[in-house]
């Protein structure tokens, strides 16, 4: 393959080792790659071929992992702040309660920096980076949900419905 030459500043392309077949790629205003479409012919006859959005649904998983993170970790911050009325314990030392409502917060702390971790991964441009950070928000909406699961089934199992 050779390495891409660019035209203006929308458009790259790349010709494949052939020289029948060749890649245009739309660039978005930072010069990063966003769509592709394949190409066959020579000279000034190409045939249009397979067609690539890159990016589509990064957006509305990311934003819904942004959402998700952010009430469970003010869900947990509440729960720690109020862990003292939950154990029905109003005149806890002030000790007892930081060591009881620790976990609670640090879970807190922990989620909404790992969304701020994958926000500014996202960021950097690059799409192996910008997989990842799918990847991360992917895994830690499949841990929150499974949490809240296993949370619904301890209480019903406990408590009855």
């Amino acid at each position: 393959m050779s390495a891409p030459s660019l035209y203006g500043s929308l458009v790259a392309a790349e010709h494949l080792p052939d020289r029948t077949e060749r890649r245009t790629w739309k660039l978005d205003a930072a010069h990063r790659f966003r769509s592709w479409t394949g190409e066959a012919g020579s000279g000034r006859t190409w045939a249009t071929g397979a067609t690539r959005t890159l990016g589509g649904g990064w957006t509305a998983t990311l934003v819904i992992d942004a959402i998700v993170t952010l009430v469970a970790a003010s869900a947990l911050a509440g729960i720690g702040v109020l862990i003292s009325a939950f154990e029905e314990n109003y005149d806890m030392p002030a000790g007892r309660h930081l060591s009881e409502a620790a976990p609670f917060l640090a879970g807190a702390a922990l989620l909404v920096a790992s969304l701020v971790v994958t926000a500014l991964v996202v960021r950097s441009g690059s799409d192996s980076r910008r997989r990842a950070s799918l990847v991360t928000a992917a895994v830690r909406l499949g841990v929150l949900l499974a949490g809240a699961v296993a949370f619904v089934v301890y209480g019903t199992l406990t408590y009855g419905v």
